[in-house]
């Protein structure tokens, strides 16, 4: 038998979103592909102000920092942390 891969439904990500411009706190545990970058990125572009996002998958990261500069007239930075031990 195959394996379920849980995703996050539209309904969730909308009652994130929603929480999120109500300034309220959200943990959103998901698996990768499952749909979680919606939930912070929809109300950033939305928010006036600084969005921080602290994701320890460093590529994905890349991948969306690369995708914003190329096409949104939006800022983004991008900050690492390397720990040699």
């Amino acid at each position: 038998p195959g394996h379920l891969r849980p995703r996050v439904t539209a309904a969730l990500q909308l009652d994130v979103v929603q929480q999120v411009l109500r300034n309220r706190d959200c943990f959103v545990l998901a698996p990768t592909g499952g749909g979680k970058s919606l939930c912070y990125q929809l109300p950033a572009v939305l928010s006036q102000g600084v969005t921080v996002v602290v994701c320890p998958l460093l590529s994905l990261i890349q991948d969306q920092a690369r995708f914003t500069f190329a096409n949104m007239p939006l800022f983004s930075l991008l900050l690492f942390a390397f720990c040699s031990s």
